[in-house]
């Protein structure tokens, strides 16, 4: 797992896993770049304060012209210039839309060259808000400790900032009231928190799991 990639570096110490063939976890650890398990296949779990996840109608393109029209689709969510992004999209659904992710380019390049340094090649990279599970009308939340990761359906997923008190994050609040018809009938929350509390104050049944 990737920290937020402006503090990335050689001393940096960053958490890991690693999977059996089922994907099961044998051993968590943390070490800075040079001193990560080096296996046949590594995967990157991309910070989600880093990434900008969109839910995104594909145009009917494929290979190197879908590739070169996806920072336009993230063009209008876009605070900065189109050129200073990187954009992926994931395996789109029946109806055509998928997931787009948006990094800064210059960050993840200065990134995937550290580790090229060491020899090491990601196979794959997921978004962090991705890498929670969560079940069919529900959303997922981790409090966190610099930030919190908030994963909402299949395809969205957000940083929040830290709770306040009793009060769940100002994010969560707001991504419930943008949500329309795909409210959560339910929130799971990785952690302590006061799921009475939360669940008064955002009108969704709250869960610590």
């Amino acid at each position: 797992k990737l920290c937020p990639l402006a503090e990335l570096g050689a001393d940096t110490s960053l958490e890991y896993e690693v999977l059996d063939g089922e994907r099961g976890v044998l051993e968590r650890g943390a070490a800075v770049p040079g001193e990560l398990p080096r296996f046949p296949r590594t995967e990157f779990v991309i910070a989600a304060p880093d990434v900008l996840l969109l839910d995104t109608l594909l145009p009917r393109l494929s290979g190197a012209r879908l590739r070169a029209a996806l920072p336009g689709l993230a063009e209008p969510m876009l605070l900065g210039d189109v050129e200073h992004v990187f954009a992926v999209a994931g395996k789109a659904d029946a109806a055509g839309r998928a997931t787009l992710a948006v990094l800064d380019r210059a960050l993840l390049k200065r990134a995937l060259d550290l580790f090229a340094r060491l020899k090491i090649e990601p196979a794959s990279a997921t978004p962090e808000p991705l890498a929670l599970v969560a079940g069919p009308g529900r959303w997922r939340l981790v409090p966190g400790g610099a930030y919190g990761c908030l994963r909402m359906g299949e395809r969205l997923g957000i940083a929040c900032s830290r709770p306040e008190g009793a009060q769940p994050p100002v994010e969560l609040r707001l991504a419930l009231e943008q949500a329309g018809t795909a409210r959560p009938e339910a929130i799971e929350v990785e952690g302590e928190c006061d799921v009475a509390a939360w669940s008064a104050w955002l009108g969704v049944p709250v869960f610590a799991v």
